[in-house]
This record gives C-alpha cells, structure tokens and sequence, in this order.
C-alpha cells in the first residue's frame, strides 16, 4: 500500500508540491496575487529604477556629453575648432595641424589632471597648470594664423565658457 494513495490525498500532496492551484476536479488555476500585493511590487519595481537611474544622471551618463572629459577625441577636437575658429576659414593643412595642436594639448592637460590627482588633488595647482596649457595651445594655434584672423581668435577665446578656464578645458 506504499506506492497506492487514495484519489483525495493524492491531489492534496500533489497541490502542496505544485505552484498551481487546483480543485477538486483537477482543474488547473493560475496563481493569483491580490490588488494591494500588486501595487506593493509595482512600488518596489518604481524605488528599484529610481535607485539605479539616480546614480547614473548623477554621474553624467546617458546625457551625451556637453563635459569635455566625456567626449570622443573627434567630438572634442570639433568642438574646440568650432568655438576657437569660429568666422574663421582654414586651410586642410592648417585644419590639420590645429588638430593635432588641440589634440596633444588635450592630452597633456589629462596627464596633468592625473597626476593632481594622485598627488591629493591640489584645485589651485591644477587649475594653474590648466590655465598655462590653455595658453601655451591657444599661442601655438595663434601662430598658425594670419594677422586678420589673429583678432577674429582672440575675440573667440574672449567669447568661450568660464566655467572650467578659458579654452574650455
């Protein structure tokens, strides 16, 4: 009589061990979850995407980048060209070396930034060194120019963003 259960405990252990519900008849329900149950994980799921998706509008991404530090090198270099030489038409080659000018200065401002950081994080050294970089490119793009253009430039780095030094770095 081991192997044998008669029909009712049968179906009672067998609605134990099975996550759907079922009848007398065997009829098979979907499991149920009551309104307020459903508006408590509804609440959960709400406080869950706020907790992750703070974080990450805090930290910057998902915005696209208007931040120097976030953008491509292309989309940096363009939009240093962009507000630098603004009315001001370049020549391929000079284009050219403008770019690599803006480049090599971009990257030695992040070595800068880098080390600030590792020596503690000194904002007036850094700022400094930022400022002394800035100006160092801004002459050696000068240079490539022409009298004419010279004032239309230095009108342009007059017109930049303040907010992290002139020449936007």
């Amino acid at each position: 009589m081991v192997g044998r259960l008669n029909a009712p405990v049968r179906v009672y252990v067998y609605t134990l061990l099975h996550p759907l519900r079922h009848d007398r008849a065997g009829a098979v329900y979907p499991p149920t979850i009551s309104p307020p149950m459903k508006n408590t994980l509804r609440l959960i799921a709400a406080a869950a995407v706020l907790a992750i998706a703070t974080p990450a509008f805090a930290q910057g991404g998902g915005g696209g980048g208007g931040r120097g530090m976030q953008m491509t090198p292309e989309q940096f270099v363009a939009r240093q060209k962009e507000l630098l030489f603004k009315d001001i038409t370049l020549a391929p080659a000079v284009a050219a070396k403008a770019d690599t000018i803006i480049m090599n200065a971009r990257a030695k401002q992040m070595e800068a930034m880098q080390a600030a950081r590792a020596g503690g994080g000194d904002m007036a050294a850094m700022q400094e060194a930022n400022q002394k970089l800035t100006k160092e490119r801004n002459d050696a793009l000068k240079a490539l120019l022409s009298d004419a253009d010279k004032a239309k430039f230095d009108a342009n780095v007059a017109a930049m963003p303040q907010g992290r030094g002139r020449g936007g770095f």
